[in-house]
């Protein structure tokens, strides 16, 4: 829902029935695609991101786990029990995919809007995890 220049939502992300995130974050919708986005890009170049880019006093948290076959990441939600390891290519592929998604939808909705800064995050992330 569009209310005083922004999007009222979550960003729903599951891992195996499992709810990581969901309704009870509610935030404007673009600034937790900044916030996550630019978290993971963190991630990506020093193995642990963090950000509290919302206007709900959220704080979000990846930290990379080495392990093998594959690394995993711990993703954490402050002031929410647990915290979850998720695989970290799977995670990172369709965390890309959606906020390329969300990214194009939104664009057609509006120009000019804040989630064009997004554009060069994406693309990093792309070169960082392809």
């Amino acid at each position: 829902m569009r209310n005083n220049g922004y999007i009222d939502g979550f960003i729903q992300i599951t891992y195996y029935d499992h709810n990581i995130t969901s309704e009870e974050n509610n935030d404007d919708v673009e600034l937790i695609w900044i916030g996550l986005l630019r978290m993971t890009l963190e991630y990506l170049e020093n193995g642990s991101g963090e950000t509290s880019y919302f206007m709900n006093d959220q704080t979000w948290k990846m930290e990379r786990i080495n392990t093998k076959p594959e690394n995993q990441i711990l993703f954490s939600i402050r002031n929410k029990q647990g915290k979850f390891a998720v695989a970290e290519q799977m995670f990172l592929k369709e965390l890309l995919k959606s906020g390329e998604e969300f990214t194009k939808f939104i664009s057609e909705l509006s120009q000019p809007n804040s989630i064009t800064v997004l554009e060069p995050v994406i693309m990093k992330i792309k070169k960082l995890v392809y």
